[in-house]
């Protein structure tokens, strides 16, 4: 008797099952009669013969009749036919238009950030507001009925089908549903008598609207925790990782659907990029504090501070570009720079330059009025400039965001970059020290290297060079450059002064070709055990033809940056037209000064304050001369002279007339290189063999910058 309402139930659903609400009113009204049936037989006299069969039958009978002319009724009328019809086109228009986009950039740091001292946490879900959840929902559903009605959801036959593909979900959550799934009552029904109807989409999350087979009763399951703050909401999670890898939306629909995994939408993954953004500078911003916080700490560790107790630090710095330029396109949109510490390895600053909007530039096309949106475009100037720019920027701010002061600047050889610090003057008369980067120097180095393999003729005895030979510098390239990478990184490690370390690590630059081609009777210990067995020594006949002669050409200038404190130098370069000013020899030229900024009153006083600072004491007279000993190679004396007229200046500067422009005398002062003369150039390539000779000759040695 109690499965009799259960039989009869299955029963009614196979005849008519569309009809869902009719049938859980006959299992509500059947399961009533049956149990009061089963309580008199139980507990009173009760002829089931003479009243509960009748009673059944009447039921059964009924039920049938009028379920069968409801059923007919529908199935014929025109207003099912209408309704079906508008229910499958709904079907159709679900799908949704993929539409490509443009990856954002990041606004500028130094537009959108502001220094600090809270921390950040990335954005939850909950700062999207339920309206867009909403729309979200709407745009990425699987299958729309007109309502979540246990009615309508059993009208929609074969719903599974149109679930398809994959879904990422939190494991752990999903399973937990699954395993503390209850019993449905009265049939003690579970998760195994259900079947999925349908499929809620929010981005990548998805709810699952299960029903029971049996009883009718409709679950949820979730894709992941909505309430679970320890993890990333997942749609968050994928336009983070697009972020991190350099990609936009399209490019991660691409991914999703090679994947089979339903996709993100466009206007879902602008609002968590949105939100994202500001919570990454918040953060990077933080971090480059605590890093600069790191390199004040060890540079005075170590002492390194000026006379008013800053820290001097040294930094290196380059610039990247949206696309490559091959040495001649520069035209890129979009530029980035950043300055690193050389002590920490972590970033101090960073500064984006953006030329372009894509929605400027969509309102301009149309020629109407541009609305208020969140512009990206911080930049007017040429995309060769932008590099300078934001590093110029950097330094000016370095003691206003960490309190230090950059003292020497590590880079490539771009010269538009240190003539732009020199013009710009960040800390007043303090020159910053430009050391050129090993890699690019020895960059350079190889590729000089490789040019000479492919000349067939010595440019120094101008004789025919053998194909051997050219063929063993060719695969000797590689070697010349370990051979001064390892020379330089044991001199560093030598427990000996500065100056020996510097004449150490020329005598084994000038060495490496001998010892690689054959020749080591000059070679250090530390170097070079002696020649191998059956090895040919190369140097012999490369002198003769010229070639070896070329190689030690090629280092001089390798050599020249040899020095801690290497000089700024100065190309000469045949000038095109349309030659850009931003980068290249144009860049090195220092514009013609613009009229003071100053009123009169400030200018006389800082006139008078600067001229008092130039009185010195015979101490510290002396104190001068020892930290600018070197001269053009120690930066101390290019800052001393700076603000001084030495005696090659002091004649031409009095005998000038007063109707004479002092323009061209003062940029002269202030930003030579001080290697403009023939004669300046001489002195200092020729002044270390005019040092040995000497020491030679009358049988001295060579210490540091003196002679004894």
């Amino acid at each position: 008797m109690e499965c009799l309402p259960f039989t009869f139930y299955l029963f009614m659903k196979n005849l008519c099952p569309k009809r869902t609400k009719l049938l859980v009113c006959v299992r509500k009204f059947f399961s009533k009669f049956c149990n009061g049936l089963l309580q008199l037989l139980r507990f009173g006299k009760f002829n089931i013969a003479r009243t509960g069969k009748v009673h059944l039958h009447l039921a059964c009978v009924f039920i049938i009749v009028f379920t069968i002319m409801d059923r007919r009724k529908r199935y014929t009328s025109s207003t099912y036919r209408q309704s079906k019809k508008k229910k499958m086109q709904r079907m159709r228009n679900t799908k949704l238009d993929r539409t490509k986009d443009v990856p954002m950039p990041l606004p500028s740091f130094s537009q959108t950030l502001e220094v600090s001292s809270t921390a950040y946490a990335f954005p939850s879900t909950s700062q999207i507001t339920v309206e867009q959840e909403d729309e979200n929902i709407e745009e990425n559903i699987a299958f729309e009925p007109e309502n979540n009605s246990p009615d309508n959801i059993a009208d929609m036959p074969g719903l599974q089908e149109n679930i398809v593909g994959r879904r990422v979900i939190n494991i752990a959550h999903f399973f937990r549903q699954i395993l503390t799934n209850e019993l449905h009552q009265p049939f003690n029904c579970s998760l195994v008598n259900m079947e999925i109807m349908q499929e809620r989409r929010n981005g990548l999350k998805s709810e699952f609207v299960l029903k029971c087979k049996m009883c009718g009763v409709i679950q949820t399951i979730s894709s992941e925790n909505c309430t679970d703050d320890s993890l990333l909401d997942i749609n968050t999670s994928a336009v983070l990782s697009a972020i991190s890898t350099g990609i936009g939306h399209s490019n991660l629909e691409e991914i999703h659907a090679a994947m089979a995994i339903p996709s993100i939408s466009n206007r879902l993954y602008s609002q968590h990029h949105s939100l994202l953004a500001e919570t990454i500078h918040k953060s990077a911003w933080m971090e480059m504090e605590i890093a600069g916080k790191e390199e004040k700490r060890m540079a005075e560790e170590v002492g390194e501070v000026d006379e008013n107790g800053i820290p001097l630090v040294s930094v290196i710095a380059d610039g990247a570009w949206c696309k490559r330029s091959y040495g001649t396109n520069y035209a890129a949109n979009s530029g980035v720079g950043c300055i690193i510490g050389v002590r920490s390895q972590k970033l101090l600053y960073i500064g984006i330059r953006n030329k372009y909007c894509i929605v400027c530039e969509l309102y301009m096309s149309k020629g109407v009025d541009i609305p208020d949106h969140t512009c990206f475009k911080n930049w007017k100037g040429t995309s060769t400039s932008m590099e300078a720019d934001i590093i110029v920027e950097g330094f000016r701010r370095s003691m206003e965001i960490h309190g230090i002061i950059y003292n020497k600047l590590i880079g490539d050889g771009d010269s538009s970059v240190s003539k732009k610090l020199l013009e710009a003057k960040p800390y007043g008369n303090r020159v910053v020290k430009k050391v050129e980067c090993r890699n690019h120097l020895l960059r350079n180095f190889c590729k000089k290297l490789v040019t000479l393999t492919k000349n067939t003729r010595s440019s120094y005895s101008n004789t025919s060079v053998p194909p051997l030979l050219r063929q063993k510098l060719k695969t000797s390239v590689m070697r010349l450059r370990m051979a001064i990478v390892k020379a330089i990184d044991y001199r560093k490690s030598e427990n000996v002064d500065d100056n020996e370390k510097t004449n150490n690590l020329k005598k084994d630059i000038t060495n490496s070709p001998s010892h690689i081609f054959g020749s080591h009777s000059e070679c250090a210990q530390y170097f070079c055990s002696g020649a191998k067995q059956n090895e040919r020594n190369f140097v012999t006949p490369m002198k003769e033809c010229g070639l070896f002669q070329d190689i030690i050409n090629r280092k001089k200038k390798l050599k020249s940056k040899r020095r801690l404190i290497p000089e700024s130098r100065r190309k000469k370069t045949k000038p095109i037209e349309l030659e850009d000013e931003d980068y290249g020899p144009l860049a090195a030229e220092i514009p013609n000064p613009e009229k003071s900024d100053m009123d009169p009153e400030s200018y006389n006083s800082q006139k008078a304050l600067f001229v008092q600072k130039l009185k010195k004491t015979n101490a510290e007279i002396k104190d001068i001369e020892f930290r600018t000993r070197g001269q053009s190679s120690n930066t101390v004396w290019k800052q001393e002279r700076s603000i001084r007229l030495t005696a090659s200046n002091f004649g031409k500067i009095c005998k000038m007339r007063s109707t004479t422009s002092c323009v061209s005398s003062v940029k002269l002062l202030l930003y030579s290189s001080f290697t403009s003369s023939k004669s300046t150039d001489y002195g200092i390539t020729h002044e270390p063999v005019a040092k040995l000779s000497f020491a030679k000759q009358f049988d001295f040695k060579e210490v540091g910058n003196c002679i004894s």
